[in-house]
């Protein structure tokens, strides 16, 4: 045996790998030629083909995503927010519940959808996670899939990112704007009109409104002289109420009457309501006053065999009020002379003030839920008195504001304001003779014929030429809304357009 003999290691099998296809390739032989069935595919050589300036640019686009994707996680999120910034919304989130133990909570996000520009939320939606980036994610995929907002389709998304947000004017001066840009520009122009309408009708209303102070100190009197009136007197009087812009809360800087209303037990006659005002001024309400020169009442009662009613006037250092009382009952009867010249107030004067009382009730249940009602009541008020060609009474002024805030689509000052002229420059008040429907009928588009009836029901008719009026002089209040001259219709001294 050669013990120097060198012992060869077993030949090791060699293998070769394909970094594209790695699956075993089945050899055949057709017609005496080596045949693979499946050859690994040639791939282009992007260095060659001058691409890899190209993939580096795709890979350093999304570091943190494989295949300079969005990552799953975020997906819905960005999808959302796109979406919300395509309609020019807002969409926020917010962690409104935790529950379950510390090391394994659940949480509950709110996604709310809502416009920038009044902070009104538009949409809501809920949902839970173990954590809140997941609890979001749940979230933002239900708005995906119930929200209201449209979707946009690929032309439009091409358009809205085609919009260059940074060109100077030196290097397009005469390029024309995008369809997408011209409807950006005017809903612009349309908020901030609305915002300069809206500031400009609150300052005139800071200026025509009655002084708070002088409000509670009218207030003041009036408990004090319901107090002594029912309490000397309860036995022919049961109640006092106050009527007119007063009772109504549109009092403003002219006004300076304040109107009551005293219901007795029986129907007043000239010697009860006599006999009433002389006790009443033994009272100490209207004694105190001989003595006080900072604080007096002036009483008149001259007034009462004409107007059937009687002024008192407070006068301070502060203010002056001149309040009228007027008397009616619930027990009306025929009037008629009774002896001694005594005589009963005539029925069609205590009828009209029991309607005034009614009136008084409807207008509250009217108007109580409707917010911004009475600051567009006295802008309203405040222009019938300025401008003769109005010349509308306060109850068919109420009765066309209550209209406009039937329909419930919103309680926006500015929209509210509007919607008055537009009701009457649109010819409503012909709409009777003309047989013409009208969305104003109801707040809804309900077919019938609109007819302006007031709280009883009764029809309110006005002159063809009247009504011809003031649907001329309506549709020039709505040329200065549209064209920022809001100031002119109110004569505003403070000319601000800008």
């Amino acid at each position: 045996m050669n013990r120097n003999k060198t012992v060869q290691p077993a030949p090791q099998q060699q293998f070769r790998f394909n970094k594209v296809n790695t699956a075993p390739k089945n050899i055949v032989e057709q017609n005496g030629k080596r045949k693979i069935d499946n050859p690994a595919p040639l791939l282009p050589n992007p260095i060659l083909n001058g691409e890899h300036k190209k993939l580096k640019t795709d890979e350093s686009s999304n570091e943190n995503s494989p295949n300079g994707q969005i990552p799953e996680t975020k997906k819905h999120l960005q999808m959302l927010n796109d979406l919300t910034l395509f309609h020019k919304v807002k969409v926020k989130y917010d962690v409104i519940n935790e529950s379950g133990p510390q090391h394994a909570k659940t949480f509950q996000v709110k996604c709310s959808i809502y416009n920038p520009e009044t902070n009104v939320e538009l949409e809501s939606y809920v949902a839970s996670g173990t954590s809140i980036s997941k609890a979001k994610q749940s979230a933002a995929e239900i708005a995906l899939s119930q929200t209201k907002l449209e979707k946009p389709t690929a032309e439009q998304i091409k358009k809205k990112r085609s919009v260059k947000k940074h060109a100077s004017k030196e290097n397009q001066p005469n390029r024309p704007l995008s369809p997408l840009t011209k409807s950006r520009v005017s809903q612009q122009a349309e908020i901030e009109l609305h915002k300069l309408n809206k500031r400009l009708l609150y300052d005139k209303h800071s200026q025509i409104e009655a002084d708070k102070h002088h409000i509670e100190l009218i207030i003041d009197q009036l408990k004090k002289f319901e107090t002594t009136l029912l309490s000397m007197l309860g036995g022919h009087v049961e109640k006092v109420s106050p009527i007119g812009p007063f009772a109504k809360g549109l009092m403003l800087k002219t006004d300076k009457l304040v109107q009551l209303v005293v219901t007795l037990k029986s129907h007043p006659d000239y010697h009860t309501v006599k006999d009433l005002i002389d006790k009443l001024l033994q009272t100490d309400l209207f004694k105190k006053s001989e003595n006080t020169e900072s604080d007096k009442i002036y009483v008149d009662i001259s007034s009462l065999a004409s107007e059937y009613c009687f002024y008192f006037t407070c006068r301070c250092d502060e203010f002056e009020a001149k309040f009228q009382v007027l008397f009616t009952s619930d027990d009306l009867a025929e009037s008629k002379e009774i002896v001694q010249g005594n005589y009963l107030f005539p029925l069609d004067h205590c009828t009209k003030l029991n309607v005034a009382l009614k009136q008084q009730q409807w207008f509250e249940n009217r108007f109580k839920n409707a917010p911004n009602s009475l600051v567009v009541l006295k802008l309203l008020r405040d222009m019938c008195k300025r401008d003769p060609d109005w010349h509308l009474d306060d109850n068919l002024l109420e009765l066309l504001v209550s209209i406009c805030f039937q329909r419930k689509n919103t309680q926006d000052l500015n929209v509210k304001f509007r919607e008055f002229f537009e009701l009457i420059a649109s010819g409503a008040l012909l709409l009777s003779e003309m047989n013409i429907d009208c969305k104003y009928l109801g707040g809804v588009d309900s077919g019938e014929v609109f007819c302006l009836r007031d709280f009883e029901g009764n029809l309110v008719e006005l002159e063809r030429s009247r009504s011809e009026n003031l649907s001329r002089l309506a549709q020039h209040a709505l040329r200065l809304i549209a064209f920022r001259k809001i100031d002119a219709l109110f004569a505003m001294s403070n000319n601000k357009t800008n």
